[in-house]
């Protein structure tokens, strides 16, 4: 990361869970957010169970994205789609990460905003690539979870 990121609007809703992403952990990423003036939000998630999933939105910078993705104690298995409802946990203002998701939490009918998309590493490696533009990484974020 540099002293010369753009972390501005970027907010971080943390959900821990008695497993994979406890509040010690939660608390851990918080002082590391604060370190670089991302404000984020520690919920207690409803689920005991372990999260996999993430929800990062259609305007968050890819330095943003990458310093969150890298700082997780959980592997991530799913991403939720950029347009995933508010209601649900998204954000309509397009600079939200959401982590400590559960991959299985809403899944139902055949809406296809509620449902997470499975990811491979491989998917994730291309998110973190070092000098990633902003526009690249939201392109290949959007390709992944299908939300064109």
């Amino acid at each position: 990361m540099t002293d010369k990121a753009n972390f501005s609007g970027v907010k971080v809703h943390i959900s821990w869970h008695r497993k994979g992403l406890t509040l010690e952990d939660a608390q851990k990423i918080k002082s590391l957010l604060e370190e670089y003036k991302i404000p984020s939000t520690i919920f207690r998630h409803s689920d005991p169970y372990i999260p996999d999933a993430i929800f990062i939105g259609n305007l968050v910078s890819a330095e943003a994205a990458r310093l969150v993705l890298l700082s997780l104690p959980y592997q991530i298995k799913y991403i939720f789609r950029p347009d995933y409802p508010q209601t649900e946990g998204g954000d309509s203002s397009g600079l939200l990460i959401g982590i400590g998701y559960m991959s299985t939490h809403s899944q139902p009918d055949d809406n296809s905003q509620l449902k997470p998309v499975e990811v491979s590493q491989s998917d994730l490696n291309s998110l973190l690539e070092p000098e990633l533009s902003t526009n690249e990484f939201q392109r290949r974020l959007h390709r992944i979870t299908g939300c064109l």
